[in-house]
């Protein structure tokens, strides 16, 4: 499976996106990410596996959605369920993503 197709353009995708370039590559990474969970040739894998995946390619960027990344206060406190298993929300992880790195943002300036 993590020779599949879909995988290699992930990984290949999610170590070109830099800070220059992240409106508009990570759209398509999530993209992606909906095409890999839907693909019946790929199974047992989802969100968290593969943002983790990701996240060894590119640590700059992103952070892994496993079910320990983020703590029961953070998830209960923004209304998130654990993204493990069938709780796979790729539009929330983006958004999530896209906060985390404007909080980072702002507290180096």
């Amino acid at each position: 499976m993590y020779n599949h197709k879909y995988i290699k353009s992930l990984l290949k995708l999610a170590q070109e996106i830099d800070d220059s370039n992240f409106d508009n590559k990570f759209p398509e990474l999530i993209d992606l990410l909906k095409k890999i969970d839907t693909c019946k040739e790929i199974k047992g894998i989802n969100l968290a596996t593969l943002t983790s995946l990701i996240s060894v390619v590119n640590s700059d960027i992103f952070i892994p959605a496993c079910w320990k990344t983020f703590n029961s206060y953070f998830r209960d406190y923004f209304n998130i369920k654990i993204f493990w298993g069938g709780n796979t929300d790729y539009d929330k992880y983006s958004d999530i993503l896209k906060t985390v790195r404007k909080v980072a943002k702002k507290s180096l300036e």
